[in-house]
């Protein structure tokens, strides 16, 4: 990997451009434990799941799945039990001690990532985002719309 040569956009000077890198930067600094994460908060969103259902969120093996949750587990951060009613499945839930590492997760990639912004242009950023946001998901819905349609 050492060797590995890895091609980088050059900036066009565009707005995209900038906004994609800093948005790849960050993906990049947040990469340890990240399926982890993935998981603390789906279960958190969700509620219990069979572990079938969370691989087929997540889009990911099964082998894999299970040894996230096996170091989750280790963890006290989730814990897995048989489907009373079918003991073939097994049943994955958040605990309260996974639910404060999500929140602390959440507060150290805050002040790691904006850190180098005042409290009002993290508000300002904050609105814009959210406006960006509302704006491409309309865009989104009415793609899908139109595409469901033909």
């Amino acid at each position: 990997m050492e060797n590995e040569k890895i091609y980088r956009l050059k900036d066009d000077g565009s707005l995209a451009w900038l906004f994609f890198h800093t948005v790849r930067c960050l993906q990049r600094s947040g990469r340890s434990g990240y399926s982890q994460q993935r998981i603390l908060n789906i279960l958190d969103e969700e509620g219990p799941l069979a572990q079938k259902t969370l691989q087929e969120m997540l889009g990911i093996q099964a082998g894999s799945l299970s040894e996230l949750c096996g170091k989750l587990e280790e963890k006290k951060m989730i814990e897995r039990t048989r489907d009373e009613n079918d003991r073939r499945n097994v049943i994955v839930r958040i605990t309260e001690e996974g639910r404060k590492m999500k929140r602390e997760i959440r507060k150290h990639k805050d002040e790691k990532i904006f850190s180098a912004l005042s409290t009002v242009e993290r508000e300002q950023l904050r609105r814009i985002l959210g406006k960006l946001n509302g704006h491409v998901s309309a865009d989104d819905e009415n793609e899908t719309e139109r595409t469901d349609s033909q």
